[in-house]
């Protein structure tokens, strides 16, 4: 069943964009920037039509462990999640063949449980299956390829199995609480599924808001990962996933969040924070979303490497934080936010159905 008329998905989504059509990349700084992303992106890509979170390969050295993430399953799907955002998909684009061949990978390598497709990856996090899911999903709803959409749906009932039937949210990993930032990557994949008439049971929606409500603070303004609290980057995701509920600014819980995002602005070494936070913050527009784009964009637009074999991407030089395929996925996904071609094209785009 789909989602019910009482909840309400409005999301802006950052993946559903179709191109960017604007000036060249000569007269277009951003265009420029978006080239070289998807050009180090592509040389990432391994031969398996994969990507890995392990992209450093110091000159002269054995390659360390730079990432401390394993998951190539949510390597990949971040890495898609890009191209699809830039209108590139398996059947159109200069990178076709690339979303083609990471597509492949990702329905050849998922785990069988029954039907449902397991797309943790290795470390088993639910935080990767989320990530994936909504590639495909979205890969789904851009083509309205057949053979995408039965991976894309088992992914999605895979989703709501593995919600934790007394919390309503998603934990990580099996010894860990459920977070607020997993359950949001996992609400932003069933939205897109919402969005595409892929079909889930609407008390999965019910029970992700009881747990929501059980990590708030300030009546909804902020949100702890685990436990009623005030941190940034679980704000920022909760205050996302109110959005998808259907939260407006017109909730004065919801202007205190915002006004509580834009104030404190980025968060250096945090790029799941920025991007939870930039997409709260697009999806309610106004003053506070003006203040956060002209501070926070201006920021990490400069930092993208413009020379050398890394040219294109961003450094993470914090190991703990992701590395550095992580950090270029999201803050190249965040930086699109404020494309209005891309923001008409989401609500625009027609349903799919089968």
């Amino acid at each position: 069943m789909r989602i019910g008329n009482a909840i309400t998905m409005v999301v802006l989504s950052l993946v559903a964009g179709m191109p960017v059509v604007a000036l060249s990349a000569e007269k277009n700084p951003r265009e420029a920037s978006r080239k070289l992303t998807l050009a180090w992106l592509a040389s990432q890509q391994g031969k398996d039509g994969g990507w890995s979170f392990d992209v450093e390969k110091p000159e002269g050295k054995k390659a360390p462990r730079v990432a401390p993430f394993r998951s190539r399953t949510g390597a990949t799907g971040l890495a898609l999640l890009v191209f699809l955002a830039h209108g590139q998909t398996h059947e159109r684009g200069e990178y076709k063949k690339n979303v083609a061949a990471g597509q492949k990978f990702l329905i050849t390598t998922a785990r069988r449980d029954g039907k449902m497709f397991d797309l943790r990856g290795q470390g088993n996090r639910m935080r990767w299956h989320g990530v994936a899911t909504l590639a495909l999903v979205e890969a789904y709803a851009m083509t309205r390829n057949k053979a995408t959409h039965e991976p894309a749906q088992s992914a999605i009932d895979f989703i709501t199995h593995m919600q934790d039937k007394k919390t309503g949210g998603w934990r990580d990993v099996a010894d860990e609480p459920p977070s607020m930032t997993v359950t949001a990557w996992q609400v932003l994949a069933l939205k897109s599924a919402h969005e595409a008439y892929l079909l889930f049971d609407p008390e999965t929606i019910k029970s992700m808001a009881r747990f929501i409500d059980s990590v708030q603070s300030g009546e909804g303004a902020y949100y702890g990962e685990s436990k009623s609290g005030k941190q940034p980057r679980a704000t920022a995701a909760g205050l996302s996933c109110r959005g998808c509920m259907g939260w407006k600014l017109d909730r004065p819980a919801m202007k205190m969040g915002v006004n509580y995002l834009a104030t404190k602005g980025s968060i250096k070494g945090d790029p799941e924070y920025n991007f939870f936070a930039n997409l709260c913050l697009r999806q309610n527009g106004g003053p506070a979303w003006d203040r956060w784009y002209r501070k926070v964009h201006p920021l990490l637009s400069k930092a993208q490497q413009q020379v050398g074999p890394q040219r294109g991407s961003w450094a993470m030089k914090d190991g703990k934080q992701g590395g550095r395929l992580f950090a270029t996925t999201l803050i190249a996904w965040t930086l699109e936010a404020h494309s209005p071609s891309s923001v008409a094209s989401w609500r625009e785009r027609p349903r799919v159905s089968e």
